[in-house]
């Protein structure tokens, strides 16, 4: 009997340790690599968590002006999100994740979307201890709708929040959804997006 509560006790104190271990690492990081979303990681290989077969299947989103990046996606039942979206180089037969992007989905009014990424801010403001460095309101791209914007700058790229409101003549003609997004993304990457992607 003593031996069983020792060995609860010991399993209890270990958790407790790897808790506060990573806390501790999560709150000095300044490295998008050192981020996760669902596990994995920019730079990580898709290869590690999907096989090629997997990879190859899905549908690839290219930008308007340039195929050196493609998008991909997932919906596997995620802990957290309804789909994760993937950011991949053109013929990088290594799959490496160049940016990675948590989404979940709203099926009510845009309310819920905006309260939650006002809970998703604070959460990732206290564990960077840090503000946000910017919060703006865009139109889409594509003009499909209004994104209001929230980053959180790190030594090699940022922490991107975005929740995004389409147009009620959109959402009656496709099956878009208001949604919540949480992006980690190189400062490479960034550039390319802003100055080559559309």
């Amino acid at each position: 009997m003593n031996i069983l509560l020792d060995m609860k006790l010991f399993n209890i104190i270990i958790c407790f340790l790897i808790l506060i271990f990573n806390l501790q690492s999560w709150s000095k990081a300044d490295d998008i690599n050192d981020f996760e979303i669902e596990g994995m990681s920019v730079g990580d290989s898709l290869l590690d968590y999907y096989n090629e077969e997997e990879i190859k299947i899905k549908q690839k989103t290219y930008y308007p002006r340039s195929k050196k990046y493609y998008m991909i996606e997932f919906d596997n039942k995620f802990k957290v999100y309804d789909t994760v979206a993937f950011h991949l180089k053109d013929k990088d037969e290594k799959y490496t994740i160049v940016s990675i992007k948590g989404v979940i989905f709203f099926k009510k009014k845009i309310k819920e979307s905006k309260k939650k990424m006002n809970e998703l801010e604070e959460f990732v403001s206290s564990f960077l201890n840090k503000s946000k460095d910017k919060n703006y309101e865009k139109e889409y791209p594509t003009k499909i709708g209004i994104t209001n914007i929230s980053e959180f700058n790190l030594s090699r790229g940022k922490i991107r929040l975005s929740c995004i409101d389409f147009y009620k003549k959109i959402e009656k003609t496709s099956n878009l959804k208001d949604n919540l997004a949480l992006s980690i993304e190189p400062n490479k990457f960034n550039n390319w997006i802003k100055n080559n992607a559309y």
